[in-house]
């Protein structure tokens, strides 16, 4: 038997309101709503310390984000998930405990999306990354500028344009100055971030025409290694005695070390990792987690890892709770891939405890 909830004379088999607990770590959210139930907007607090994706909005709520509101494609099935499409150019950093609560909202209540508002202030606790942009070049006008790149930055471009009375955005194409590889050659309707192989040390940009300007910035990963207790939240686990993170150019082998400890070992307590292909061909690699330096034969861990040569292919690795812990005193940990692979990006972080 149905009830009556939400505006006059709508009747739905579910109350219009469905709140869920969402916890990090939690596989893919895909829960049924309902009969009757047409999801049109989610409410979302998320004080985790990770992003959190909506598919049927095709947008993600930062970490440390309260209040924020995402109109949806009507749906009656719940879908969230904590990994970020590599679309939008987002690392996560090791997760923390913690859990976001979502309330998804009926078609019947009237709301409009919402930015929410953050933690003030929020602290870089230990273990997040931090995303740093600078602006290399802006063009107000088609034509073409050199930009050198980084070592280990990405290249983010964004392309402004119109919609009306006619659909206009620039026409771009991005070329390694060293390699000559083309990394972008397409319509640049909004934002898109490009990862650069080590050759390239520079790049020309070209806008051949449409739109109205197109800026180039360049895209920065660090983790942070120290904070202050003062600042930590209070369900933080426990500070690692050691944390790395490597994200280097496509092409490059991504590695972290940490340095031995004269009267202590190391624990391997998180370990994560990824690969993403870019313009390369298909590989497999090891994720090798070491007793000792890079390129050490004595290992304590190793996962397959591998991509396709499709373009935009991921392979992503996460492992918790290892205990993975060095023979002797005095030796260093260190967490790598097997190698690098021309056109495929690599990423591994490794957090470790002293006993």
């Amino acid at each position: 038997m149905s009830s009556v909830f939400g505006r006059s004379g709508t009747i739905y088999d579910a109350a219009p309101v469905h709140p869920i607990t969402f916890k990090v770590g939690d596989p893919d959210l895909a829960q049924q709503l309902g009969g009757g139930f047409q999801a049109a907007h989610v409410w979302v607090n998320n004080p985790t310390n990770q992003a959190l994706y909506f598919p049927d909005a095709n947008d993600y709520c930062p970490a440390g984000i309260s209040g924020r509101v995402f109109a949806l494609q009507h749906t009656d099935i719940a879908r969230a998930s904590w990994t970020i499409p590599p679309s939008f150019g987002l690392i996560q950093p090791p997760a923390l405990a913690g859990a976001a609560q979502l309330i998804f909202l009926n078609a019947g209540i009237e709301i409009s999306p919402q930015a929410g508002t953050a933690a003030s202030p929020t602290p870089p606790f230990p273990g997040s990354v931090v995303q740093t942009s600078t602006q290399l070049a802006q063009l107000l006008a088609p034509g073409n500028v050199s930009v050198n790149v980084p070592k280990g930055a990405q290249l983010q471009l964004i392309g402004a344009g119109i919609t009306h009375p006619v659909f206009s955005f620039p026409s771009v194409q991005v070329i390694g100055n060293q390699t000559g590889f083309t990394y972008y050659n397409s319509i640049l309707s909004g934002t898109v971030v490009l990862s650069i192989q080590a050759a390239d040390t520079s790049v020309t940009v070209t806008w051949s025409g449409g739109g109205t300007s197109v800026t180039v910035n360049s895209l920065l990963n660090a983790i942070v290694i120290s904070g202050s207790p003062a600042n930590a939240p209070a369900s933080w686990p426990g500070r690692y005695d050691g944390q790395a993170i490597s994200v280097p150019a496509a092409g490059t082998q991504a590695t972290v070390t940490l340095l031995a400890s004269p009267t202590k070992r190391w624990m391997a307590d998180h370990i994560s990792a990824g690969m993403s292909q870019i313009s390369g061909a298909a590989t497999a690699q090891n994720l090798n987690l070491i007793d000792g330096v890079s390129g050490g034969a004595s290992l304590l861990d190793q996962q397959p890892m591998g991509v396709s040569a499709v373009a935009l292919t991921v392979d992503r690795l996460e492992e918790e709770n290892l205990h993975f812990a060095n023979a002797l005193v005095n030796t260093a940990l260190t967490a790598e891939f097997s190698g690098g692979v021309v056109g495929v990006a690599e990423r591994v972080s490794l957090g470790a405890y002293l006993q």
